[in-house]
Protein backbone atom coordinates (compact mmCIF):
# COMPACT_ATOMS: atom_id res chain seq x y z
CA UNK A 1 0.00 0.00 0.00
CA UNK A 2 2.68 2.31 0.98
CA UNK A 3 4.33 1.85 -2.42
CA UNK A 4 1.28 2.80 -4.31
CA UNK A 5 0.73 5.91 -2.48
CA UNK A 6 4.79 6.62 -3.02
CA UNK A 7 4.04 6.10 -6.98
CA UNK A 8 1.38 8.67 -6.79
CA UNK A 9 3.03 11.36 -5.20
CA UNK A 10 5.79 10.77 -7.58
CA UNK A 11 3.84 10.96 -10.77
CA UNK A 12 1.86 14.30 -9.19
CA UNK A 13 5.58 16.01 -8.74
CA UNK A 14 7.24 14.68 -11.86
CA UNK A 15 3.94 15.92 -14.05
CA UNK A 16 2.65 19.44 -12.65
CA UNK A 17 2.13 21.00 -15.63
CA UNK A 18 -0.26 18.58 -17.09
CA UNK A 19 -2.50 18.36 -13.97
CA UNK A 20 -2.04 22.59 -13.77
CA UNK A 21 -3.42 23.36 -17.06
CA UNK A 22 -6.60 24.71 -17.42
CA UNK A 23 -8.40 25.26 -21.64
CA UNK A 24 -10.80 28.30 -21.63
CA UNK A 25 -13.30 28.77 -24.53
CA UNK A 26 -15.11 32.57 -25.74
CA UNK A 27 -16.89 33.80 -28.70
CA UNK A 28 -18.59 36.77 -29.29
CA UNK A 29 -21.48 35.27 -30.80
CA UNK A 30 -23.40 31.84 -30.36
CA UNK A 31 -26.16 32.60 -32.67
CA UNK A 32 -25.23 32.78 -36.24
CA UNK A 33 -26.75 33.89 -39.96
CA UNK A 34 -25.02 32.32 -43.27
CA UNK A 35 -21.76 33.34 -43.81
CA UNK A 36 -21.74 35.81 -40.49
CA UNK A 37 -17.80 36.13 -38.82
CA UNK A 38 -17.32 35.49 -35.53
CA UNK A 39 -14.48 35.72 -33.05
CA UNK A 40 -13.29 32.54 -30.97
CA UNK A 41 -10.92 32.41 -28.54
CA UNK A 42 -8.89 29.77 -26.80
CA UNK A 43 -7.17 30.92 -23.22
CA UNK A 44 -5.09 28.16 -21.53
CA UNK A 45 -3.71 28.94 -17.69
CA UNK A 46 -0.23 27.62 -16.50
CA UNK A 47 1.24 28.33 -13.65
CA UNK A 48 4.45 26.26 -14.74
CA UNK A 49 7.77 27.56 -17.10
CA UNK A 50 7.05 29.40 -20.23
CA UNK A 51 5.65 26.99 -23.30
CA UNK A 52 4.48 27.50 -26.75
CA UNK A 53 1.34 26.21 -28.12
CA UNK A 54 0.95 25.27 -32.07
CA UNK A 55 -1.74 26.64 -33.36
CA UNK A 56 -4.76 24.63 -35.01
CA UNK A 57 -5.00 23.91 -39.00
CA UNK A 58 -8.20 24.02 -41.20
CA UNK A 59 -8.30 20.18 -41.07
CA UNK A 60 -9.59 20.51 -37.93
CA UNK A 61 -13.04 21.94 -38.87
CA UNK A 62 -15.65 20.81 -40.89
CA UNK A 63 -16.96 21.98 -43.98
CA UNK A 64 -20.04 24.57 -42.67
CA UNK A 65 -17.48 26.71 -40.61
CA UNK A 66 -14.14 28.11 -42.78
CA UNK A 67 -10.29 29.30 -40.68
CA UNK A 68 -10.02 32.72 -41.52
CA UNK A 69 -7.28 34.37 -39.10
CA UNK A 70 -5.30 32.31 -35.98
CA UNK A 71 -3.55 35.44 -34.26
CA UNK A 72 -1.21 33.62 -31.17
CA UNK A 73 -0.95 36.47 -28.38
CA UNK A 74 0.70 35.67 -24.32
CA UNK A 75 -1.28 38.09 -22.02
CA UNK A 76 0.87 36.98 -18.72
CA UNK A 77 3.78 34.43 -18.36
CA UNK A 78 1.29 31.92 -17.10
CA UNK A 79 -1.15 32.44 -19.93
CA UNK A 80 -1.50 31.75 -23.52
CA UNK A 81 -4.39 33.11 -25.77
CA UNK A 82 -5.32 32.14 -29.23
CA UNK A 83 -7.88 34.08 -31.52
CA UNK A 84 -9.55 32.29 -33.74
CA UNK A 85 -11.55 34.46 -36.66
CA UNK A 86 -14.03 31.83 -38.09
CA UNK A 87 -16.88 32.01 -41.18
CA UNK A 88 -20.18 30.21 -40.70
CA UNK A 89 -21.61 28.62 -43.88
CA UNK A 90 -24.45 26.44 -42.57
CA UNK A 91 -27.70 26.28 -42.60
CA UNK A 92 -29.05 24.07 -39.50
CA UNK A 93 -27.98 24.21 -35.85
CA UNK A 94 -24.78 22.36 -35.45
CA UNK A 95 -21.57 22.45 -32.88
CA UNK A 96 -17.46 23.62 -33.26
CA UNK A 97 -16.05 20.39 -32.34
CA UNK A 98 -13.58 19.67 -30.12
CA UNK A 99 -9.85 21.80 -31.59
CA UNK A 100 -6.74 19.93 -30.00
CA UNK A 101 -4.14 22.40 -28.88
CA UNK A 102 -0.31 20.87 -28.91
CA UNK A 103 1.57 22.22 -25.88
CA UNK A 104 5.62 21.83 -26.33
CA UNK A 105 7.77 21.74 -23.11
CA UNK A 106 11.61 21.14 -22.20
CA UNK A 107 10.34 17.41 -21.29
CA UNK A 108 7.25 16.50 -23.69
CA UNK A 109 4.72 17.41 -25.37
CA UNK A 110 0.98 17.53 -24.34
CA UNK A 111 -2.22 17.83 -25.92
CA UNK A 112 -5.50 19.72 -24.39
CA UNK A 113 -8.90 19.52 -26.21
CA UNK A 114 -11.45 22.68 -26.11
CA UNK A 115 -14.32 20.77 -25.64
CA UNK A 116 -17.28 21.38 -28.11
CA UNK A 117 -19.06 24.67 -28.75
CA UNK A 118 -22.57 24.62 -29.93
CA UNK A 119 -23.75 27.57 -32.39
CA UNK A 120 -27.53 27.92 -33.14
CA UNK A 121 -28.31 28.89 -36.67
CA UNK A 122 -30.46 31.66 -37.33
CA UNK A 123 -32.29 32.45 -40.51
CA UNK A 124 -32.61 35.18 -42.46
CA UNK A 125 -35.33 38.06 -42.45
CA UNK A 126 -36.30 36.84 -46.07
CA UNK A 127 -37.31 33.23 -44.89
CA UNK A 128 -40.58 32.47 -44.88
CA UNK A 129 -42.64 30.65 -42.30
CA UNK A 130 -43.49 27.39 -43.57
CA UNK A 131 -47.18 26.85 -43.79
CA UNK A 132 -49.18 24.85 -41.95
CA UNK A 133 -51.51 22.23 -43.99
CA UNK A 134 -54.50 20.86 -43.19
CA UNK A 135 -55.25 16.92 -43.45
CA UNK A 136 -55.68 15.81 -46.56
CA UNK A 137 -58.90 14.95 -48.01
CA UNK A 138 -60.38 10.68 -49.09
CA UNK A 139 -60.03 10.83 -53.46
CA UNK A 140 -63.27 10.61 -54.37
CA UNK A 141 -63.69 8.42 -57.32
CA UNK A 142 -65.70 9.81 -60.51
CA UNK A 143 -67.84 6.86 -62.51
CA UNK A 144 -65.52 7.55 -66.45
CA UNK A 145 -67.23 6.28 -69.41
CA UNK A 146 -64.03 4.98 -71.27
CA UNK A 147 -65.53 4.27 -74.70
CA UNK A 148 -65.23 7.28 -76.17
CA UNK A 149 -61.51 7.68 -74.87
CA UNK A 150 -60.87 4.63 -76.81
CA UNK A 151 -62.60 5.27 -80.10
CA UNK A 152 -60.86 8.88 -80.43
CA UNK A 153 -57.70 6.65 -79.08
CA UNK A 154 -57.87 4.25 -82.32
CA UNK A 155 -59.15 6.95 -84.56
CA UNK A 156 -55.88 8.61 -83.74
CA UNK A 157 -53.50 5.65 -84.03
CA UNK A 158 -55.15 5.08 -87.48
CA UNK A 159 -54.55 8.51 -89.34
CA UNK A 160 -50.82 8.52 -87.50
CA UNK A 161 -50.49 5.46 -89.62
CA UNK A 162 -51.91 6.59 -92.75
CA UNK A 163 -49.86 9.86 -92.63
CA UNK A 164 -46.52 7.99 -91.96
CA UNK A 165 -47.23 5.29 -94.68
CA UNK A 166 -47.96 8.27 -97.19
CA UNK A 167 -44.55 9.92 -95.76
CA UNK A 168 -42.30 7.43 -96.30
CA UNK A 169 -43.66 6.01 -100.27
CA UNK A 170 -43.95 9.33 -101.75
CA UNK A 171 -40.62 10.35 -103.81
CA UNK A 172 -38.57 12.67 -102.15
CA UNK A 173 -36.63 14.90 -104.04
CA UNK A 174 -32.95 15.49 -104.18
CA UNK A 175 -31.51 18.49 -102.57
CA UNK A 176 -28.49 19.24 -103.73
CA UNK A 177 -26.32 21.00 -100.29
CA UNK A 178 -23.86 23.78 -101.07
CA UNK A 179 -20.61 22.77 -99.20
CA UNK A 180 -20.71 25.19 -96.13
CA UNK A 181 -17.52 27.63 -95.76
CA UNK A 182 -15.70 26.63 -93.13
CA UNK A 183 -15.79 29.65 -90.78
CA UNK A 184 -12.94 30.78 -88.72
CA UNK A 185 -13.64 32.05 -85.32
CA UNK A 186 -11.89 35.38 -84.04
CA UNK A 187 -9.19 35.39 -82.05
CA UNK A 188 -10.57 36.79 -78.45
CA UNK A 189 -7.91 38.37 -76.36
CA UNK A 190 -8.66 38.21 -72.80
CA UNK A 191 -7.55 40.91 -71.93
CA UNK A 192 -9.18 43.10 -73.72
CA UNK A 193 -12.06 41.24 -73.00
CA UNK A 194 -11.94 42.01 -69.89
CA UNK A 195 -10.63 45.48 -70.24
CA UNK A 196 -14.27 45.99 -72.49
CA UNK A 197 -16.73 44.71 -69.33
CA UNK A 198 -15.14 46.20 -66.70
CA UNK A 199 -15.66 49.46 -68.43
CA UNK A 200 -19.29 48.60 -69.18
CA UNK A 201 -19.89 47.74 -65.81
CA UNK A 202 -18.02 51.50 -64.67
CA UNK A 203 -19.33 53.02 -67.54
CA UNK A 204 -23.38 52.03 -66.02
CA UNK A 205 -23.16 54.26 -62.95
CA UNK A 206 -26.83 53.41 -61.79
CA UNK A 207 -25.65 49.66 -62.26
CA UNK A 208 -25.33 49.11 -58.08
CA UNK A 209 -27.98 50.79 -56.99
CA UNK A 210 -30.70 49.20 -59.39
CA UNK A 211 -29.36 45.87 -59.18
CA UNK A 212 -26.45 45.01 -56.72
CA UNK A 213 -27.02 41.08 -57.57
CA UNK A 214 -26.25 41.23 -60.95
CA UNK A 215 -23.47 44.14 -60.52
CA UNK A 216 -21.95 41.35 -58.74
CA UNK A 217 -22.68 38.97 -61.02
CA UNK A 218 -21.57 40.74 -63.95
CA UNK A 219 -18.10 41.74 -62.09
CA UNK A 220 -17.68 38.14 -60.58
CA UNK A 221 -17.86 36.27 -64.53
CA UNK A 222 -15.96 38.75 -66.12
CA UNK A 223 -12.97 37.83 -63.72
CA UNK A 224 -13.62 33.89 -64.11
CA UNK A 225 -14.30 34.10 -67.88
CA UNK A 226 -10.73 35.65 -67.85
CA UNK A 227 -9.45 32.31 -66.52
CA UNK A 228 -11.29 30.10 -68.46
CA UNK A 229 -10.19 31.82 -71.76
CA UNK A 230 -6.34 32.18 -70.63
CA UNK A 231 -5.46 29.52 -68.07
CA UNK A 232 -8.53 26.98 -70.14
CA UNK A 233 -10.21 26.22 -66.01
CA UNK A 234 -13.55 26.01 -65.66
CA UNK A 235 -14.20 29.02 -63.07
CA UNK A 236 -17.71 29.65 -64.56
CA UNK A 237 -18.91 26.12 -62.65
CA UNK A 238 -16.55 26.29 -59.48
CA UNK A 239 -17.38 27.29 -56.20
CA UNK A 240 -14.85 30.29 -54.87
CA UNK A 241 -13.02 27.79 -52.39
CA UNK A 242 -12.47 24.99 -55.39
CA UNK A 243 -11.33 27.93 -58.01
CA UNK A 244 -9.06 29.02 -55.11
CA UNK A 245 -7.36 25.64 -55.40
CA UNK A 246 -6.91 25.54 -58.78
CA UNK A 247 -5.33 28.81 -58.92
CA UNK A 248 -2.86 27.22 -56.35
CA UNK A 249 -2.56 24.38 -58.51
CA UNK A 250 -1.57 26.33 -61.91
CA UNK A 251 0.70 28.31 -60.00
CA UNK A 252 -0.98 32.17 -61.10
CA UNK A 253 0.63 34.90 -60.03
CA UNK A 254 -0.11 35.21 -56.05
CA UNK A 255 -1.52 39.01 -56.34
CA UNK A 256 -4.05 38.20 -58.88
CA UNK A 257 -5.29 35.11 -56.96
CA UNK A 258 -5.74 37.23 -53.75
CA UNK A 259 -7.62 40.32 -55.98
CA UNK A 260 -10.19 38.01 -57.51
CA UNK A 261 -10.74 35.08 -54.06
CA UNK A 262 -11.38 38.43 -52.52
CA UNK A 263 -13.93 40.20 -55.16
CA UNK A 264 -15.85 36.48 -55.26
CA UNK A 265 -15.76 36.09 -51.90
CA UNK A 266 -17.53 39.06 -51.64
CA UNK A 267 -19.77 38.56 -54.63
CA UNK A 268 -21.01 35.02 -52.49
CA UNK A 269 -22.26 37.01 -49.65
CA UNK A 270 -24.68 39.14 -51.89
CA UNK A 271 -25.36 36.01 -53.86
CA UNK A 272 -26.35 33.54 -51.38
CA UNK A 273 -26.22 35.22 -47.62
CA UNK A 274 -28.10 38.11 -49.28
CA UNK A 275 -25.60 40.59 -47.87
CA UNK A 276 -26.47 44.15 -49.12
CA UNK A 277 -22.67 45.93 -49.32
CA UNK A 278 -22.75 49.57 -49.17
CA UNK A 279 -21.90 51.66 -52.06
CA UNK A 280 -18.44 52.58 -51.60
CA UNK A 281 -17.79 49.02 -50.73
CA UNK A 282 -19.27 48.30 -54.35
CA UNK A 283 -17.20 50.71 -55.92
CA UNK A 284 -13.96 49.37 -53.87
CA UNK A 285 -14.80 45.92 -55.46
CA UNK A 286 -14.52 47.27 -58.95
CA UNK A 287 -11.47 48.95 -58.50
CA UNK A 288 -10.31 46.06 -57.33
CA UNK A 289 -11.26 44.37 -60.46
CA UNK A 290 -9.28 46.90 -62.55
CA UNK A 291 -6.00 46.54 -60.06
CA UNK A 292 -6.50 42.78 -61.07
CA UNK A 293 -6.57 44.10 -64.83
CA UNK A 294 -3.52 46.27 -64.60
CA UNK A 295 -1.84 43.55 -63.08
CA UNK A 296 -2.90 40.60 -65.57
CA UNK A 297 -1.58 43.17 -68.36
CA UNK A 298 1.84 42.88 -66.58
CA UNK A 299 1.47 39.51 -65.50
CA UNK A 300 0.06 37.52 -68.27
CA UNK A 301 1.52 39.03 -71.44
CA UNK A 302 3.33 36.51 -72.49
CA UNK A 303 0.71 34.24 -72.21
CA UNK A 304 -1.63 36.22 -74.37
CA UNK A 305 1.39 36.08 -76.84
CA UNK A 306 1.62 32.83 -76.77
CA UNK A 307 -2.42 31.91 -77.16
CA UNK A 308 -2.44 34.29 -80.20
CA UNK A 309 0.47 32.02 -81.70
CA UNK A 310 -1.16 29.12 -81.08
CA UNK A 311 -4.32 30.43 -82.70
CA UNK A 312 -2.29 31.65 -85.93
CA UNK A 313 -0.51 27.94 -86.33
CA UNK A 314 -4.39 26.41 -86.24
CA UNK A 315 -6.23 28.83 -88.94
CA UNK A 316 -3.09 30.09 -90.72
CA UNK A 317 -0.98 27.57 -90.52
CA UNK A 318 0.96 28.38 -93.86
CA UNK A 319 0.83 32.41 -92.81
CA UNK A 320 2.06 31.89 -89.58
CA UNK A 321 5.07 29.96 -91.00
CA UNK A 322 6.19 32.59 -93.66
CA UNK A 323 5.51 35.48 -91.73
CA UNK A 324 3.13 35.76 -88.43
CA UNK A 325 2.63 39.45 -89.07
CA UNK A 326 1.12 38.15 -92.14
CA UNK A 327 -1.30 35.67 -90.25
CA UNK A 328 -2.50 38.70 -87.81
CA UNK A 329 -3.08 40.78 -90.49
CA UNK A 330 -5.47 38.27 -92.06
CA UNK A 331 -6.89 37.30 -88.74
CA UNK A 332 -7.93 41.43 -88.21
CA UNK A 333 -9.02 41.23 -91.66
CA UNK A 334 -11.45 38.06 -90.38
CA UNK A 335 -12.67 39.76 -87.01
CA UNK A 336 -13.54 43.30 -89.24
Amino acid sequence: MRFYISLGILLFVACPAVFAQQVYTFSDKDTLRVGEVFEYSIVIDNPGAARTAASPDTSYFSDVFELRDVRVFKPAPNRDSLALTIQFFGTADTALSDIPIRYMFDNGTALLRTGSFPIVYLPTADDADEAEFRPLKPIFQFALNWWPWIILALLILTASYLVYRYIKNRPKPVVVTPPKPVKIPPFINPIERLEKELTEIKSDTEFYSRDPKGFYFSLGDALRAYFEDLYHIPALELTTRELSRELVAQMVDSHLSQIVIGILREADMVKFAKYIPWPDEAEKSLSAGFLFLERAKTMDRHKVVKMQHDYNRKYFPEAAKADPGTAKSKQEDLQV
